[in-house]
């Protein structure tokens, strides 16, 4: 006699571009009950205008296509972080993808029971990767793609959060990056309480290491929000949203540490 597999719990992580969406997503993976794709679905789901429950299906999952995304097979992406999902998938019950903020309404709208885990990350650092990124010559980010857009993305990702935050209820979990990787107590157990997990030692090893290394080095590293684009981004960013945001995250935690 078999025993049916039970239903499947459906989780994204969202957020604007070097917001810490991939460093949480790679987190999540560690757990044997996750199976997650790095923006498996980049260029399909705007297409389709849509993110139907079919895409993370594992017979569809793992056969790429070029019109899924540029990170498929033979890319250190999935390489790296999908490929060995297919191992232990059949025993997982979590599946997933990591997408940038606005594949929120498509899944909101698609998977009505999915789990939603949207970063927040304040403006300067994420300006600051952004023009990181945009000023390597060997990086596929486009040149233009600088702190300004950066910005408008930044925006438009906590616009999103803030229409959805209502809607989705308890299915949006809003994580403040630096908050969460700087190791504040309660706050890991925050995350795996709101999928419906316990601990696993090597997930608690990653989330230990992640850590430090923000502790160390990520916090620490200066700036290159240069001279001039701090007054632009001062002008331009929804600081209002954000703290909102914020707002809404440190409820949220204190809620659930003390449930």
């Amino acid at each position: 006699m078999t025993t049916a597999r039970p239903h499947p719990l459906y989780a994204f992580v969202l957020g604007v571009a070097r917001s810490g969406t991939t460093a949480m997503v790679q987190l999540l993976n560690t757990h044997s009950a996750i199976c997650m794709g790095v923006e498996r679905y980049k260029r399909l789901y705007p297409k389709l205008q849509a993110f139907p429950p079919e895409l993370l299906e594992k017979e569809r999952f793992f056969e790429f296509r070029p019109e899924d995304t540029n990170l498929g097979p033979g890319t250190g992406i999935w390489d790296k972080n999908c490929a060995p999902l297919e191992e232990k998938w059949d025993s997982a019950s979590i599946f997933g993808d990591k997408e940038m903020a606005g594949a929120l309404p498509f899944v909101a709208r698609d998977i009505p029971d999915a789990r939603i885990v949207f970063m927040l990350r304040d403006i300067g650092p994420v300006a600051s990767s952004w023009n990181v990124r945009a000023a390597k010559e060997t990086d596929s980010w486009a040149e233009e793609n600088d702190y300004r857009v950066a910005v408008d993305h930044w925006n438009e990702a906590n616009r999103l959060a803030l229409d959805y935050a209502d809607t989705l209820g308890e299915r949006m979990l809003l994580i403040d990056y630096e908050t969460f990787f700087s190791g504040a107590e309660g706050y890991v157990d925050v995350l795996l309480g709101f999928l419906g997990l316990r601990h696993e030692r090597r997930f608690d090893r990653t989330y230990g290491a992640r850590v430090a290394r923000y502790c160390d080095i990520i916090s620490q590293k200066p700036s290159l929000v240069l001279e001039g684009q701090e007054e632009y981004l001062a002008q331009k960013a929804d600081r209002a949203a954000y703290e909102r945001l914020l707002g809404m995250a440190r409820d949220q935690r204190q809620a659930l540490v003390s449930a």
